[in-house]
């Protein structure tokens, strides 16, 4: 490995704008539970209302929650170090494990994709949902690690290019 370590961080605007976005909905959400509470509903409206706002309601919370969590939180959202590259949501991956990075476009939108040497082996070493999710994704595109570039700060193709360059 050659380079200096670096740490990706969220973009604090954007994710202020979603926490926001996320405390209205849930409180938009909370609307129909309270109005079935309060007993100012009829059956009809109760057998409707109730599943859609506690739906609403644990959806929109997680994602608040996550969205808070990290506007809040001092831990990066991607680490490259000596040992390897680390992202928040994924095991880490050693530089020995590790393939390449690319910038590719997916269903319209811009990604970062970290390539490793088997990425079946990197999978199995996820927690069972996100092993899921990362073969669901896989039928998309190729590769182990996936980033939106609205999670990135910076271009994902620059990112890529730095990252191929440390792994180097």
């Amino acid at each position: 490995m050659t380079g200096d370590p670096f740490e990706i961080y969220a973009p604090k605007g954007r994710v202020l704008v979603l926490g926001l976005l996320g405390v209205l909905m849930t409180a938009l959400s909370a609307l129909p539970v309270l109005l079935v509470w309060s007993g100012r509903s009829d059956l009809d409206e109760m057998l409707v209302m109730l599943p859609i706002g506690v739906i609403g309601l644990v959806f929109f919370g997680f994602a608040t929650l996550t969205a808070l969590y990290r506007l809040f939180s001092p831990r990066p959202i991607m680490r490259v170090d000596a040992h390897g590259i680390h992202v928040w949501r994924y095991p880490s991956l050693s530089w020995q494990a590790f393939s390449y990075a690319e910038s590719v476009i997916s269903s319209g939108e811009v990604m970062l994709v970290l390539n490793t040497h088997d990425d079946d082996a990197y999978r199995a070493r996820m927690i069972w949902y996100r092993r899921l999710w990362a073969r669901a994704n896989a039928a998309l595109v190729e590769g182990a690690v996936y980033l939106s570039q609205r999670l990135l700060p910076v271009s994902a193709s620059d990112l890529a290019h730095r990252i191929n360059e440390i792994a180097d």
